[in-house]
């Protein structure tokens, strides 16, 4: 039995810790599932995530994205800022020291990359 595809999303909502409510915010400008962000300097910076899926041979692939996505909470704007080496999804991320982000593991097309 074939599995049904994933409905992904570019949804962007902001949680407002002092009155413990949603806001929302500008959508991703691609929709994808499992991505990694990382906040540094008022800015958001979104890694890879499964982009869409497709079947090959019956099976359905998930094909993960490689570009690297900066949200300006300032202006409410989207840029993509580069691409990662290897596309992936499902990484970690993190910050490292004030002008460096780390992204490790993750899903990718490629075995071991």
């Amino acid at each position: 039995m074939p599995l049904k595809p994933t409905f992904y999303s570019g949804l962007n909502k902001l949680f407002g810790l002092r009155f413990l409510s949603w806001h929302p915010q500008a959508p991703l400008p691609v929709a994808r599932r499992n991505p990694s962000a990382v906040v540094v300097n008022d800015k958001i910076y979104v890694f890879g995530g499964d982009e869409f899926e497709k079947y090959v041979d019956g099976y359905l692939i998930t094909i993960p994205g490689e570009d690297v996505l900066e949200y300006d909470m300032a202006t409410g704007a989207w840029t993509t800022t580069g691409t990662m080496p290897t596309p992936r999804s499902h990484c970690a991320a993190f910050r490292y020291g004030a002008t460096k982000i780390c992204v490790v593991g993750g899903f990718s097309k490629q075995p071991y990359s």
